[in-house]
């Protein structure tokens, strides 16, 4: 856990991190019989140091009473395996209310603060979050923590989505389009015939292929493709650059439209078969793909840790267990919180 100091480094995202340390150190201190003076006047200290320390702290605290609270939540609620009918289509929780925020356990709040902050330091909003939840709930086909799905269409082509995958499937006289909402799917293509499309699209690029199977992976910044086999076109949504690849290639297209070649990622498939690959990644990246099948969350508010570089071939069945593994690589441990939280700190 990082250690309050009462002189912030010029980062940002350092001042963050104290900020969050601040708000679990004091949280914690608030069920016991009185809060330690020393701690009072080394937390003033540290709010006089530097006008941008209290505004942290500020913001912290209001994140665990705002609505991104219950939104955080709500977006881990268990997915849907498939389009719901209306009435079954889940509604927005409630507010957290006053006397919930008072009594719940600190430790808790706390780390649900600090993964909001994190989650945002990491591109990830509590309204994206949410948007996700309700795409599961409308998507034709989606995928829960910790799940896999493979569908078969009607033309003989095969999708498996991984872990928090959503996406629908149009038919029509031109051929079959298929919209990813989020997450990573495997695309095993039939052949088309002539006049006939298949078409994968992404809020960054639209795949065409004719009789191919390649990969997919659409994220806030951005979505990757990488082909097992055959041959497809990707195009940039917003710039409508293109290429073609083959066998064996990748390619990138951002949020700006720029679209990037990438070679082949030699752990393409692993998640097909249960694993988790990755070489030379940030513990935060690796906690992210984690977390699409640890049934909890995952919270690294220091941003120190986050980055922190790590390699490694993993099984998915126990998430934990490889994040626990991860954390030792880099000197750092695991406390369990309520809630099935998993807060990750410095030894």
């Amino acid at each position: 856990m990082t250690t309050p100091q009462t002189t912030a480094p010029p980062e940002q995202t350092a001042i963050t991190d104290q900020a969050v340390a601040w708000f679990i150190r004091l949280s914690a201190a608030a069920v016991g019989p009185t809060v330690d003076p020393t701690d009072q006047q080394q937390f003033k200290a540290w709010c006089e140091a530097d006008p941008r320390h209290q505004q942290a702290y500020q913001q912290v605290a209001a994140l665990w009473g705002s609505d991104a609270f219950s939104q955080a939540l709500q977006a881990h609620a268990p997915r849907a395996q498939q389009r719901r009918t209306p009435q079954d289509r889940p509604t927005p929780a409630p507010k957290p209310r006053h006397w919930a925020i008072r009594w719940a356990p600190p430790l808790l709040a706390a780390s649900l603060a600090g993964f909001l902050v994190a989650a945002q330091a990491c591109g990830l909003s509590p309204g994206q979050a949410l948007t996700e939840q309700w795409q599961d709930a409308l998507a034709d086909y989606s995928t829960g923590t910790n799940q896999s799905q493979t569908v078969s269409l009607a033309d003989g082509s095969k999708i498996t989505l991984a872990a928090q995958t959503a996406l629908d499937v149009t038919p029509g006289p031109q051929g079959t389009a298929i919209t990813l909402l989020h997450g990573k799917a495997l695309f095993d293509v039939h052949p088309v015939a002539p006049g006939q499309q298949f078409t994968v699209t992404t809020d960054h690029a639209q795949v065409r292929v004719v009789g191919t199977a390649f990969t997919v992976e659409t994220a806030p910044e951005g979505s990757e493709v990488a082909v097992v086999h055959g041959r497809v076109e990707v195009k940039a949504t917003k710039t409508y650059a293109q290429t073609l690849l083959d066998k064996g290639q990748g390619a990138a297209a951002t949020d700006q439209g720029r679209l990037t070649a990438l070679p082949y990622p030699e752990d393409a498939l692993a998640w097909t078969e249960g694993r988790l690959q990755f070489h030379g990644q940030s513990l935060g990246q690796v906690a992210q793909a984690l977390d699409a099948h640890y049934p909890g969350l995952i919270v690294i508010p220091d941003h120190a840790l986050r980055s922190e570089k790590v390699s490694g071939s993993y099984r998915l069945d126990d998430p934990q267990a490889v994040l626990t593994a991860l954390a030792e690589i880099v000197g750092a441990q695991i406390t369990p919180l309520p809630g099935k939280i998993l807060f990750v700190h410095y030894q």
